[in-house]
């Protein structure tokens, strides 16, 4: 079965080896979790503008009583809902131009506000890997419309499958990391949703921050706060077990 997973007969049980085996193996000089030196240009441009965006965006507020933000999907992953207007920063003269990085001036980036509490917290979220999501969950959705069932592989959580790509005639995928070196496998939760399963990178960040989570403890607001970026199509993650378990939207998404 070609899923993008190895065989989990336990999910999750062996992932602390996995960590320290690519930890080792792969980013050995450069740290397991942040990508160091070799970044994108467009993304070094896209990291210094968010002081200036946050600047705007706290002007915005204290002006209009509100955060500058586009209408939002409901169904939308939790961190791709707050999308920040940039048309009406730039037309009420809050920003002089809108980012070269953003989305709405060719970029490869949306810019966010991730924590909406003051001060609000503006973050970048990757455009190509929401995209790239997109393509694959349209794939997903085809199957199903043909067949009447996921293309359900491994199980990798509860409510969570590997993603089955024998049984969509297509080779596997897997998801470029905005927080580390790594490709991350594709998750297709129980309704048929598709999601990047983050696993692998907040255990790293776990383990070289030193944290020790609360058992049932939300996990992305430890790596967002110290992280420019937000992660794209990403389902909410708790600590249960000693390991990072993603949280589907029956569990209260």
């Amino acid at each position: 079965m070609n899923s993008g997973f190895g065989a989990m007969s336990h999910p999750g049980r062996r992932l602390a080896a996995i960590v320290m085996t690519v930890c080792l193996t792969v980013v050995l000089t450069a740290g397991c979790l942040y990508r160091g030196e070799g970044k994108e240009q467009t993304e070094v441009a896209a990291i210094r503008s968010l002081a200036a965006v946050e600047q705007a965006v706290l002007a915005y507020r204290t002006t209009h009583g509100k955060f500058p933000l586009l209408e939002g999907d409901p169904d939308a992953f939790p961190h791709e809902r707050n999308r920040i207007d940039f048309r009406s920063l730039r037309d009420q003269g809050f920003v002089q131009q809108i980012p070269s990085s953003a989305f709405e001036s060719g970029g490869y980036y949306y810019y966010v506000i991730a924590d909406a509490e003051s001060p609000p917290s503006v973050k970048l979220l990757d455009v190509r890997v929401t995209q790239a999501t997109a393509d694959l969950q349209r794939e997903v959705d085809g199957y199903y419309a043909r067949t009447g069932e996921w293309p359900f592989g491994e199980p990798a959580a509860p409510g969570f499958y590997a993603v089955d790509f024998d049984r969509l005639g297509m080779s596997a995928r897997q998801a470029k990391s905005v927080f580390s070196a790594h490709y991350l496998p594709y998750v297709l939760h129980e309704s048929g949703r598709v999601a990047i399963h983050y696993a692998l990178d907040l255990m790293l960040f776990v383990q070289q921050s030193g944290l020790s989570p609360e058992e049932g403890g939300e996990l992305w607001p430890l790596l967002v706060e110290k992280s420019p970026f937000v992660p794209p199509a990403a389902f909410p993650y708790e600590w249960r077990g000693g390991e990072p378990v993603p949280v589907g939207p029956a569990d209260g998404e």
